[in-house]
């Protein structure tokens, strides 16, 4: 469960970067 956790906010981060990076690309 411990590790379960780290692996989504790990996810969220990643996914959280991922949008800017798109949204920086895109204007």
């Amino acid at each position: 469960t411990f590790f379960h956790t780290i692996s989504l906010t790990i996810d969220t981060k990643l996914h959280h970067y991922l949008l800017c990076c798109v949204v920086c690309d895109t204007s």
